[in-house]
């Protein structure tokens, strides 16, 4: 048993860097390019599914109409978003 929970003390944080790791390198087919009227323009493919995590961003729409979403994930996996800006829309 001192063994198991040994092994466990030690990989635990391998395991988390991992995934941190995985994590960052997925980012920049989410955020997609910088561009002059937004933060960053969303690019294909698009997120499938996004974790669940509050840091909004002000989407731009296709319309050129502006929306709060959630996360940045959550909003470039919308069709109609063409990118967001940092933090809620005004």
């Amino acid at each position: 048993m001192k063994i198991i929970t040994l092994l466990l003390v030690f990989a635990m944080p391998f395991l988390a860097t991992a995934c941190n790791q995985e994590a960052a390198s997925q980012e920049p087919i989410i955020q997609g390019v910088v561009s002059q009227d937004m933060d960053v323009v969303c690019k294909d493919p698009r997120p499938e599914v996004c974790t669940m995590e509050y840091v909004p961003v002000c989407s731009i729409l296709s319309d050129k109409s502006e929306k709060t979403y959630a996360s940045a994930c959550t909003a470039c996996s919308h069709e109609e978003v063409s990118g967001y800006r940092k933090d809620a829309c005004k």
